[in-house]
Formats: structure tokens, C-alpha cells, sequence
């Protein structure tokens, strides 16, 4: 097995840190560019010196770093395998690298397999921001290419993030109708879905998000939006993503405020087990002129922020990293839904 090649995506994996809790790469790469370092703890100890250097370089250039220890086939053996922890074999590594390296056990040594093939000397691997493979080499400090590989990690793709903006979706009257709804209604402070110990759960985390939400009930305005979705937007996603919805999420109308700081960090849409049979999302602007900020980014494909007039809706895949930026003077109210398939 010869591992992984250049242009192929790194899939999203999985694996406890030093501290026994399961790390995410996907969450963990929201629009920044990877370093992924391979190797067992005896070829990682042997370069930690100049291996600990470039991931300082590489941190400060912009790029996650992380640091899969082979500890499963072909990695340290004990004598007592029944007592291991995931964790075992990498926490004496801790102290050998930055506190900015995410250091990661490969108990079952699959990810190590598929990125390196059966290789233990150490590896590394950079991609893009979209977490394509750019390079993978032989770890060698003094080799001016890894360096060269950060600078090309760092640029944006060409062209704009994969999605589909919709003019005209709402009526004006109808935008005002969904801003009346909200208006008459008692908003909640909206949580960000996390998981733990095994179970997802809803928190409160201003860091995370900043919004009020209103969750449209069952009854005429949920189903005149069912009508219109069905009537204008679902031909337009058959059109350009050749997709038809099976069901969708209750819709919500949100808003995010100056006052308050309103703003949603970056983040995926579907990276929560509760989450994961949604395909597309559907955000679509109530008013706009009322407020500055209150942009739709989406990091791994540039800076520039999307934001569709009044009535525009952005229809994207549930697994490309966005952010909302925060809302600097006025109001912004939108209305969401979470679309899901077959």
C-alpha cells in the first residue's frame, strides 16, 4: 500500500488526543490548511528536536498541525494490552512539541495505513485549504520544499465557493410577514450543538454563536413556506445540483443583532451525529440596508463575504465550513432550514 497521493482529499477521521477525548479533523480545519505528521513514538522521539521547530513555523504560517502516532499494528506492543488507553504510547510525546500541535493516537494504526501505507519513518502532509493533498514527504528539516509547500497551502482556490445563490425567492411582503413573526413571538437565545461523552447536547457558548432564533410552528406560515419552497426552490436544485429534498428541518427565523454582538463562528453544519443525514442548507436574507456585518463566509474558498439582497436565498452543502461575520451596527434577520436526502 503506497498511502495517499497528491490532489486526493484527507477524509475526515476521528482520533483521542493525549487527554483520552476525541478530536474531529474536520472541525479542527474550518478553512485553514493542514500539517499532519505520521510516525510511531520511537522515529517521532528521534526528530522531535527539528520536527518540534517546523510545526512552530508552520502554526505561525497559518496551518493546523497535528501529529498521528502509529500506536496500533506495526506500533509500540505492551505486555498488558488490556489496560491500554487509546492515548497510550503518545502522552510522553506531549512534552515534545508545541502546545499548538494536536497530538493524535492511531490506536488501530488505519489512518496511518491510509495516509503513509505501511511506512513508520516520519511522514508529513500538507494540504490546502479545501484538505487536498498538496505534498507528502519524508520529514527532513533541511529541506527548503516543505517551507516553499506552506506558502502554496495558504492561497486560496480559484474561483467561488461551490453554492447556489437564489435572487427573488421571498417577495418583499412575504419578508416582511416572516420579520412580523418574529417580532410577535418570544425569540430563544440560540445553542450550538456539541458532543459529549457520546451524546450531543445543547449549549449556550457566546464564543460559538450570538443569535436568537424563532422556530416557525406547524400551521398556514409553515406550510405557505412548504408551498414555496416546493414551487421555486426545489426545481432550482434539481437544476444545478440535480437534487430533490425528501424532507426538510423546521424552518427558523433568526437574527443577529449590534447590540448583542450577533455573529456565528465558523463551523459545519452536519459534523454532529444528530446532524449527519443533512445535504444542503438554505439561508435566506429578510431584510437588508438595516445593518453592516452579517456576512456569509466561507473560509475555505476565500474571504470575500456572500450576501444576498433581501428575499435572496444561498443554498450550500451542509459540509463546507462557513461563518457568519459579526453584525456591527442595525438588525439582520434571515430564515433557515437544513434540507436532508434519500
Amino acid at each position: 500500500m503506497s498511502g495517499i497521493g497528491f490532489g486526493e482529499r484527507i477524509p475526515n477521521f476521528v482520533r483521542m488526543n493525549a487527554g483520552g477525548q476525541p478530536v474531529m479533523f474536520y472541525d479542527r480545519c474550518c478553512g485553514d490548511p493542514a500539517l499532519i505528521v505520521t510516525g510511531t513514538p520511537a522515529t517521532l522521539s528521534a526528530s522531535a528536536g527539528p520536527l518540534a521547530q517546523l510545526l512552530v513555523e508552520a502554526a505561525a504560517a497559518g496551518l493546523v498541525c497535528f501529529v498521528v502516532v502509529r500506536t496500533g499494528p506495526d506500533g509500540p506492543k505492551t505486555d498488558t494490552p488490556e489496560t491500554d488507553s487509546p492515548e497510550t504510547g503518545i502522552a510522553a510525546l506531549s512534552s515534545l512539541f508545541p502546545d499548538t500541535v494536536c497530538l493524535l493516537a492511531d490506536s488501530d494504526g488505519q489512518l496511518s495505513d491510509h495516509l503513509a501505507g505501511r511506512q513508520t519513518d516520519v511522514t508529513l502532509f500538507i494540504t490546502g485549504r479545501t484538505l487536498r493533498l498538496l505534498a507528502s514527504l519524508p520529514f527532513d528539516g533541511a529541506d527548503p520544499a516543505i517551507r516553499r509547500t506552506f506558502a502554496k497551502a495558504l492561497a486560496y482556490p480559484h474561483g467561488q465557493p461551490p453554492l447556489l445563490e437564489i435572487p427573488d425567492l421571498l417577495t418583499p411582503a412575504e419578508c416582511d410577514m416572516l420579520i412580523g413573526v418574529f417580532d410577535r413571538a418570544d425569540p430563544v437565545p440560540s445553542g450550538s450543538h456539541v458532543e459529549k461523552a457520546g451524546k450531543v447536547v445543547l449549549e449556550e457558548d457566546p464564543d460559538a454563536k450570538v443569535r436568537l432564533d424563532v422556530t416557525v410552528p406547524q400551521g398556514p406560515v409553515s406550510e405557505k413556506l412548504m408551498a414555496i419552497m416546493t414551487h421555486r426552490l426545489v426545481p432550482e436544485l434539481r437544476y444545478v445540483f440535480s437534487f430533490t429534498p425528501r424532507s426538510s428541518e423546521q424552518f427558523k427565523i433568526v437574527r443577529y443583532d449590534a447590540d448583542s454582538g450577533g455573529h456565528f463562528a465558523v463551523h459545519r453544519d452536519n459534523s454532529t451525529p444528530d446532524a449527519v443525514a443533512r445535504r444542503f442548507a438554505i439561508t435566506l436574507n429578510l431584510n437588508t440596508g438595516a445593518y453592516d456585518g452579517g456576512g456569509l463566509i466561507f473560509p475555505e474558498y476565500g474571504p470575500a463575504p456572500v450576501s444576498p439582497p433581501a428575499g435572496g436565498a444561498v443554498v450550500f452543502s451542509c459540509g463546507l465550513a462557513h461563518r457568519v461575520t459579526p453584525v456591527t451596527r442595525g438588525v439582520r434577520y434571515a430564515l433557515i432550514s437544513f434540507l436532508h436526502g434519500a
